[in-house]
């Protein structure tokens, strides 16, 4: 089956996820991903409410390994290619576990996506940066132009404006890293919230705990 934008976005509607699409098309996951990345493009300028379509990426055995972990735990609904995006990162530990929550949002605060999954740092520090890293890692495979990355956490962001210097190896090393992948963007800023302002991220990594102790 050729793939056409009238023909995935009825599929979209009927609830069928990705795989199906691709099983259909006779294609593979990535392809599909690829397709409906360039329709909403042209959907964005021409029918805006058709490029809102709900996408879950469910299947993970079809993706590259790098898509399998950078969409871990991501429902992602009609985030654009090229466009301007609000990040919400937040981190919750319980006992020994820490998990992630982000909220992807454009810029007159539609939510566009939504991520939580476990993390395996040994701090808060750690678990923070690693989650804001994920974050633009995101935004990095959609294109964003314009980025405003939301936290609520002060020294991690004394960290990010330069003012204080890692504690540990491991700190320096998730800074480095964050500093690479926020330089590529044409227009990023992070931006430091109260905690009530970012519960709904906050609310995400407290349900991805609550998950996985009770699996």
């Amino acid at each position: 089956m050729l793939l056409s934008i009238d023909k995935v976005l009825a599929m979209l509607s009927e609830g069928k996820d990705i795989e199906k699409i691709a099983v259909s098309a006779g294609t593979d996951v990535k392809d599909v991903v690829e397709f409906i990345e360039e329709a909403r493009s042209l959907l964005m300028k021409y029918e805006p409410d058709k490029s809102r379509k709900k996408i879950v990426i469910k299947k993970k055995t079809e993706m590259s390994g790098d898509e399998i972990e950078l969409f871990a735990g991501a429902d992602l609904s009609a985030v654009p290619v090229e466009s301007s995006l609000k990040i919400f990162a937040a981190v919750f530990k319980k006992t020994d576990q820490y998990a992630s929550g982000i909220l992807i949002k454009d810029f007159s605060d539609t939510l566009l996506g939504k991520v939580h999954y476990s993390l395996t740092d040994n701090s808060e520090k750690e678990a923070l940066f690693s989650t804001m890293i994920k974050s633009m890692r995101i935004a990095s495979y959609f294109k964003t132009k314009s980025l405003r990355l939301y936290i609520d956490n002060s020294p991690v962001m004394r960290l990010v404006q330069g003012k204080d210097e890692p504690a540990d190896q491991r700190i320096a090393d998730l800074l480095l890293s964050f500093n690479e992948i926020y330089s590529s963007f044409p227009d990023a800023r992070v931006e430091i919230l109260s905690p009530s302002q970012n519960d709904g991220a906050k609310y995400l990594s407290q349900k991805r705990i609550k998950k996985d102790k009770n699996s």
